[in-house]
């Protein structure tokens, strides 16, 4: 019988549909969303699956700055200066690279070797490592830190309070937490099954999700920020459609790359990206300024004891 990663519950689990070979629950006690599955999604995934493609075409994740999970991290944390972070599924570098401007001390992990390629390679980061959260310990001159991040990686695990044990042995005394997971309460009710189910999601997160998985990993002092709805989170779900349904899936390159720097094609996402941007601003203005609908991503940062 499945049980509840949070709780560990099977009693109170409503099934909600059945997707390949898993089975998507819904926990009434601690209003988690889940896929029943025994065991993590290794690297081959991420080194092989379209979402992640981009990577093999030597493609940055342009304009980090403007991010909202990094923003909302640096409204929360403004004095940081000089302090050792740790950020947990880094991708590129991205959030490093922009940490590392605001004069932190950052380091970072990424399952995909592809992805820790750019960040040598391209952004020229030192301090990222290619290892999976399980394999932390690997991590040379490993210390304690100030603050871990996770942004947008709790949900590719089915033992997430075992992640957020672990990683709480790294913080320092009153050492934070950011987090930031896709909202499972969102609106308009726009899912997908190559982004939200296994192999790559295994978990969808309400507010109270979050507090009791924070509070029994011993955290303290959580706070919950809802982001906004935005065009960007409503186009991403319709393009990632829109390929699939295509039936030309993206030529994908398993291997590192990065050392020659971006190339052509990466030059053109970044400028379309950049374009998108200027022309979705009003949009959003107009989302937030009539709180329509509610944004795909909850974000959470709690003090260790």
């Amino acid at each position: 019988m499945p049980a509840c990663p949070i709780c560990k519950k099977g009693a109170a689990l409503e099934l909600v549909k059945k997707y390949q070979n898993f089975e998507q629950y819904f926990c009434l006690d601690c209003r988690l969303g889940f896929f029943f599955s025994e065991k993590d999604t290794g690297s081959e995934f991420y080194r092989h699956s379209q979402l992640y493609g981009s990577r093999a075409e030597g493609m940055l994740y342009e304009y980090a700055e403007l991010d909202w999970r990094f923003q909302t991290f640096f409204k929360l944390s403004p004095d940081r200066a000089g302090e050792a972070i740790l950020d947990i599924g880094c991708g590129d570098g991205a959030f490093i690279a922009l940490a590392k401007a605001h004069g932190l001390e950052a380091q970072g992990i990424d399952i995909d070797p592809r992805a820790i390629a750019l960040a040598e390679n391209v952004r020229k980061l030192k301090n990222v490592r290619q290892l999976s959260w399980q394999e932390i310990d690997n991590f040379p001159n490993l210390g304690k830190f100030t603050a871990i991040t996770l942004f947008d990686v709790l949900e590719h695990t089915n033992v997430p309070a075992e992640l957020l044990t672990r990683i709480g042995e790294l913080l320092c005394p009153q050492g934070r937490l950011y987090i930031s997971v896709p909202r499972l309460d969102r609106f308009p009710l726009i899912f997908d099954q190559e982004v939200d189910c296994p192999s790559h999601h295994f978990t969808f997160w309400t507010a109270k999700a979050l507090i009791v998985l924070l509070e029994k990993c011993g955290y303290r002092e959580i706070r919950i920020i809802y982001k906004p709805l935005t065009m960007e989170d409503r186009i991403f779900y319709l393009l990632v459609t829109l390929r699939r349904l295509s039936k030309t899936p993206a030529k994908i390159r398993a291997e590192p790359q990065g050392s020659k720097g971006q190339n052509n094609s990466a030059y053109k996402a970044k400028l379309v990206k950049k374009y998108a941007i200027i022309m979705l601003a009003p949009f959003n203005w107009l989302l937030a300024k009539f709180g329509l609908g509610r944004g795909f991503t909850i974000f959470a940062t709690a003090r260790k004891d």
